[in-house]
This record gives structure tokens, C-alpha cells and sequence, in this order.
């Protein structure tokens, strides 16, 4: 591509001479500018050239130096890219010549320092003419995934649902939980009746019902009650601060608790009724049963008398059957004796007893005058350790059984009438005894413990 003046005077001047030079001879020299103009603006007004014909070899050799019109302290486009069809192309005069066809860098000859002195074959192109992209104002925004939009607020909803749902919990609580008051704190003394001799319970649901708290935070005072002896006695149980006070009655609704045995004697023997009495036991007693009386119309005296055997009921009162004369048949204790009146009815007995864990068997002699054997009985008490045990055992004795059972001791007691020839089977004797001296030999070499009486 060849430039012609830019000057259009000179220009002017071209078409007034009419001449027009080789293309191959250098150019007429440039006019020279006003000398008092030094320096040259920083962006030159550069007019429209002419439509000129095609031009070939072009001086295209590069001037020694050359002028930089992007000064320092100016900023400078970015590079541009060369389009494709201009690198190989040929400019021909109807290319149109801009500021933004011309290149950063021009060149000029050497030894002039004044640009006013560069003529159209001085001029030349380092770099292909190319439009020089405009410096963008801002960066363009970053494509957005439609996916990471939709993560996003689906993120932001359930978040805003997990704070309407906070929100709702807590004004549902404060209208309707913080209203809710603590319930109300009762106490109902219920203990009342207490039987004599019973241990005296530590419990407090023994003594009270309680509703709006915890019923084992409560302490019971207990020690006025006297479970020795009837009568009326006070209480106070305390729960979270509040005491309440009850009665409660010593009763004995119970009657002693007896045991008899058979009593066998010689005619006209002196016999009292605690003779029949083994033992008898009573919170109330303090000396035995001493008030022991025949239910039946018999008279003791008279039936020693004639020999036989008979058989009435014995009512053992405590110390509190005539101070309760509406309750009198609350303390008495019926109990059914055996009197035998018998010519041959043993004058000593020998007791010989061994126990063995829980199972005590006593065999009983008795001896007559003459120290023979006139009687032999065995009685075998088993005693329970637990009260289920003990309860299970006496419902499976028989109606018809003659067993004694003592709910206290909580023992179960069976006597039963050997003869000589059973006794040697049980004990496995090879002879009879003859006398005491042969049943304490045996049953002490055995363990037993034996007395007289």
C-alpha cells in the first residue's frame, strides 16, 4: 500500500503543475511546517486521502529510527487480532485510509528530526492494517449453571421453612406450655388402724396418698405409736414442706395363739386346764394364758374319775377380753384338748428330740409305774423360713388331718400314735426296748437329745 501526500496543499500544488512522478523515483521533498510548531499533538487530525490508483514498489525499507506515538503514561489498546483477509491482500486506492488503519509506529529518514519533513516514500507499515478493537468498559459476566441456580433456592426455601416452623414451635409453647401450671400438691393421711404387736411400717404410702409429687420424698414421724398397747395414737407425715398429721388405733382383733396336747393320766390324778397347754403366746400376755375356761358344760373334777377318754374345747382369752366385752370373741382363742383317763396311763415320760435342718421329731415315751412302756408318740414340727412357703404348705394338708400349724412360728406340727412293732421298722431295731435305759442308749448314740419328766 503507498501513500501519497497527506498535505493537501500539497495536493493543491499537484494539480496545478499537472506533473506526476514515476512511481519509482522518490517523492517530492514534503513541505516544510511552521517552524514555531515543535511539537506534535498528541492525536493528529488525519484527513481522508484520495482515491489513487494502484501503486507498486514501494520503498518498503524502514528508516533508522522510528517514533513511538504511544507516549509513556498513555494507555494503549489491547493487541488486535489481524483479520485473515488483509495479511495477504493489496491496497489499492479505494482501501480507505482512517486513524484506525494506521499503524502504532511510524517511520521517518534518517538525519530529520522533524515529522513536517516525512514524505509519502518514507512512510511504511510495520505491522498489517488492521481495526483496533475497542477497550472494553467492563468484563462480561459469568455464565451461571441453571442447575446451581435451582440448588441454590431450593437451599434458601428450605431454610425459610425451618425458620417458619421455629417460629411457629415457639409462639405454640408460649401460649399454650408456658400457661400450664405445676398440678396441684395433696396429702390424704390413710393409715388408721394398727393390730397389736404388728411392727410398725416405715413406708410412707403406708401412711398417706399423695398426688402432685413424688411420694418417696416423704419422711414419716412414727414415734409416738405404741404397738405394745392398744389405744389412739398421732402421726405426721412431711412432703416438699408440708406436714400433715393423722390417728392411728392400736387394735388386738386376734386371740393367743395355743397349743395342746393330749393329756393322759391314771384315775383321780390332779389335773389343772394349763396342764393341756403347751404354750401360748399373746402380744397382750404378759404372764402366760392364765385365763383359760371349758366351753362345754364339764366338770374336770368328775370325769378323772372313771376311766376313758374325752374330748372338749379349752377358750384361752388375752389380757384385753373383758375391757372389750363388743369385741370379747375378737380375743379369745378356741382351741379343741384330749383328756385320757387310763388305769395303765404312764407315770414318767422320756422326750427324746433331734433336729435336722428345718425338721425337728420328737418321739415321746411314757412309763408306768413299773417303768414300762405303756406309751409311744411321735411328734415331728417342721418350721418354714418364708411365709409363702409356709402358707403353701398348710393348704396342702388334709381336712382330716390332726396337725397344728402356728402362723407366729409359722411351724406345722403332726403327732401320730406308734406302736412298738411300728417303731422298730421306722428306727430299723433288731430288739424291743425294754425300759428307759434302752431308749436313751439308742437315741442318744443317734444325736437326740432326751429327758425325764
Amino acid at each position: 500500500m503507498n501513500i501519497e501526500n497527506l498535505n493537501p496543499e500539497n495536493q493543491n500544488n499537484q494539480t496545478q503543475t499537472g506533473a506526476t512522478q514515476p512511481l519509482n523515483t522518490a517523492p517530492p521533498n514534503p513541505p516544510v511546517l511552521d517552524q514555531t510548531a515543535q511539537t506534535m499533538p498528541t492525536t493528529p487530525t488525519v484527513p481522508t486521502p484520495p482515491q489513487v490508483p494502484p501503486i507498486e514498489n514501494i520503498n518498503m525499507t524502514p528508516p533508522p529510527e522510528t517514533i513511538n506515538l504511544n507516549p509513556e503514561g498513555v494507555a494503549s489498546a489491547p493487541a488486535p487480532t489481524p483479520p485473515e483477509p488483509l495479511m495477504g491482500a493489496t491496497l489499492t486506492s479505494n482501501t480507505p485510509l482512517t486513524n484506525q488503519n494506521l499503524n502504532n509506529q511510524m517511520t521517518y529518514t534518517s538525519g530529520q528530526n522533524n515529522i513536517n519533513s516525512l514524505d509519502n516514500s518514507q512512510m511504511s507499515f510495520q505491522t498489517p492494517i488492521t481495526s483496533v478493537p475497542e477497550t472494553p468498559n467492563s468484563l462480561p459476566p459469568e455464565p451461571t449453571s441453571k442447575k446451581g441456580k435451582k440448588g441454590r433456592k431450593s437451599l434458601l426455601i428450605i431454610i425459610i421453612f425451618i425458620l417458619i416452623m421455629a417460629i411457629g414451635f415457639g409462639v405454640y409453647y408460649f401460649l399454650n406450655m408456658g400457661k400450664t401450671t405445676a398440678p396441684a400438691i395433696n396429702i390424704t393421711p390413710i393409715f388408721q388402724n394398727l393390730e397389736l404387736g404388728d411392727s410398725i411400717p416405715t413406708e410412707p404410702a403406708k401412711f398417706v396418698t399423695v398426688t402432685g409429687l413424688d411420694i418417696n420424698t416423704c419422711t414419716v414421724n412414727s414415734s409416738e405409736i405404741n404397738n405394745k398397747k392398744i389405744g389412739n395414737y398421732n402421726y405426721s407425715v412431711t412432703c416438699a414442706g408440708r406436714t400433715v398429721t393423722g390417728t392411728v388405733t392400736v387394735k388386738d382383733t386376734k386371740g393367743p395363739v395355743v397349743k395342746l396336747k393330749t393329756l393322759r393320766v391314771t384315775p383321780n390324778t390332779t389335773v389343772t386346764l394349763n396342764d393341756f397347754v403347751v404354750s401360748c403366746t399373746d402380744p397382750s400376755l404378759s404372764n402366760g394364758c392364765n385365763d383359760i375356761k371349758i366351753k362345754e358344760d364339764i366338770d374336770l373334777n368328775e370325769i378323772i374319775k372313771t376311766p376313758g377318754t374325752y374330748n372338749f374345747t379349752l377358750l384361752v382369752s388375752d389380757d384385753y377380753a373383758s375391757t372389750s366385752p363388743s369385741e370379747e370373741e375378737t380375743h379369745i382363742t378356741e382351741a379343741k384338748a384330749t383328756l385320757i383317763v387310763d388305769e395303765n396311763a404312764p407315770s414318767l415320760t422320756i422326750t427324746c428330740s433331734l433336729k435336722n435342718n428345718n425338721i425337728k421329731t420328737t418321739y415321746e415315751y411314757g412309763l408306768t409305774a413299773e417303768r414300762s412302756i405303756s406309751l409311744i408318740e411321735k411328734t415331728t414340727t417342721e418350721e418354714y423360713e418364708d411365709e409363702q412357703t409356709y402358707t403353701e404348705a398348710k393348704e396342702k394338708l388334709p381336712n382330716t388331718s390332726d396337725a397344728t400349724t402356728d402362723d407366729e412360728e409359722q411351724t406345722i406340727t403332726t403327732t401320730e400314735e406308734y406302736t412298738m412293732d411300728k417303731l422298730m421298722t421306722e428306727l430299723k431295731l433288731e430288739n424291743a426296748f425294754t425300759g428307759y435305759e434302752d431308749i436313751f442308749s439308742y437315741h442318744e448314740n443317734a444325736g437326740y437329745t432326751c429327758s425325764l419328766s
